[in-house]
């Protein structure tokens, strides 16, 4: 994170008395983002030997010279800033390795490792105490401060960590500009989770897909591909990591809050997404611009407005845990918010006891998640542009549509209480003997009866790459 004290760590290390007389040569070099091998060399070069000929040399020469400079001398280089991998690649060649103590230490907002014998040290956040300390100290010169400027203190202190300091914003824009653009759309919408949630990795890689954000490749599907993208935000120091599987591959992540409230201004700014976090009782006119609309809150007093938002991406009803269900409010609320071109509707966060048959209208939808007591209707198969279906329900014995076979661009599915398939011989037309519906795009589907789970039905299926137990029987079959 930008402003967090690596610099200023590396610093006071750098010009401690214990680690100034060790050491026969000692540089710093600032790098920043646009970086200049040329002015990297030049500028250790400077501290290190004579540079009077250097303009007639090329930067291969510089490199040779700085490493006979180097060897069998015993040097701590700071390469203050970093900004991505190629720099360590660049002047790494330059640095002997007589193994006689000698250091060399990066900066950087990535997770980056400079070689395989070392590991970060992970600057860590200050906490409240910690901070009110260091603003005494700045201030004061010591650890407290006169009683009558406590309160004033931790109010600066307080407004600092809730983000509302100009310095801060700053700091994040220097990692946000600096992303390429689909890391840019990626990270922004991860302001849509509540504030202090655990992201679950798995649904933020559909949202991703669902909303378009991802390119395939031959070599790669678009989960694979989103999965590299939080990676890369990880190393950044944008994204952190909360829990991981047994695997490595990370679980549920999350941003930090200040990290986020920055985001989130940054994102309705550019008309990206609005979220609606508070009771409010008329939809704010931002939010009829943004593509996506976010519900941290019930819209009581909004629903009775009846407002129209046609040109809407997304609707994503994220309210937290303990809060009363609203659907007679949502069932109305989608069916008069004018829904043209919506591709991603969650309402998982409510329980429906009845299927909203308005869902069936929208028919650009890519990503349904839905918390119902009833049976799926046959109407579902019309949403053919659907890839991911998440489907909560309490009723025993929940059977897919016959029609479900028509639904191509499926790519997850996932049910509760052992959904029964239909029977794709019986649903649809044959081809030589062969179901002519193949859902050759599906890889994920979740909970299905082992009674449904035939040699037809796993022949329609062969991508399935997910839920142990269905692979297993596939296997015995």
């Amino acid at each position: 994170m930008g402003g967090i004290g690596k610099t200023a760590l590396a610093r006071a290390s750098y010009n401690d008395p214990c680690l100034v007389n060790p050491f026969d040569i000692r540089a710093w070099i600032t790098v920043s983002q646009e970086y200049q091998v040329r002015k990297m060399l030049l500028g250790i070069l400077r501290c290190v030997t004579d540079l009077s000929d250097a303009n007639a040399k090329t930067n291969d020469e510089l490199a040779e010279q700085l490493y006979k400079s180097l060897k069998f001398k015993r040097f701590l280089i700071v390469l203050d800033d970093v900004w991505c991998i190629e720099v360590w690649d660049d002047v790494k060649r330059s640095f002997p390795d007589d193994k006689n103590g000698s250091g060399i230490v990066l900066t950087c907002r990535l997770d980056l490792f400079a070689s395989s014998k070392s590991s970060p040290h992970l600057m860590s956040l200050l906490s409240m105490d910690q901070a009110l300390k260091l603003l005494n100290l700045k201030v004061f010169g010591k650890e407290s401060s006169p009683r009558e400027l406590e309160k004033v203190g931790m109010e600066i202190v307080s407004r600092f960590i809730s983000g509302e300091s100009d310095q801060f914003l700053s700091l994040f824009a220097l990692s946000y500009n600096y992303l390429p653009h689909p890391l840019k759309t990626c990270f922004l919408y991860m302001c849509a989770f509540p504030k202090g949630s655990m992201i679950v990795v798995s649904k933020l890689i559909n949202l991703w897909v669902a909303e378009g954000f991802i390119e395939g490749t031959k070599s790669k599907n678009l989960e694979e591909i989103a999965e590299e993208y939080l990676r890369d935000l990880v190393s950044r120091n944008l994204a952190m990591v909360i829990k991981r599987r047994f695997n490595g591959r990370v679980k549920t992540c999350c941003i930090h809050d200040l990290l986020r409230d920055s985001v989130r201004r940054e994102a309705e700014k550019e008309n990206f997404l609005y979220v609606v976090s508070d009771h409010v009782d008329v939809l704010p006119g931002e939010a009829y611009s943004n593509r996506r609309l976010i519900l941290h809150s019930e819209m009581v007093a909004i629903a009775e407005q009846r407002p129209s938002v046609p040109f809407t991406y997304s609707f994503l009803c994220c309210i937290g845990a303990g809060l009363p269900p609203f659907t007679s409010q949502l069932r109305s609320i989608i069916g008069y918010l004018g829904f043209k071109l919506l591709r991603v509707l969650d309402l998982g966060s409510s329980m429906f006891f009845t299927f909203p048959l308005e869902i069936a209208q929208l028919v650009n939808l890519r990503y349904l998640t839905l918390n119902c007591y009833d049976e799926l209707p046959s109407c579902i198969s019309e949403l053919c542009h659907l890839k991911i279906l998440i489907i909560s329900s309490h009723l025993e014995g929940l059977a897919l549509p016959a029609d479900s076979w028509n639904m191509a661009q499926l790519r997850h599915v996932r049910l509760t209480r052992g959904c029964t398939m239909p029977d794709p011989m019986v649903a649809s037309a044959l081809v030589d003997g062969k179901s002519s519906k193949v859902l050759l795009d599906l890889q994920t589907l979740s909970y299905i009866s082992f009674g449904s789970c035939s040699t037809e039905v796993f022949a329609c299926i062969s991508q399935v790459k997910k839920n142990s137990e269905f692979m297993k029987l596939k296997r015995s079959l």
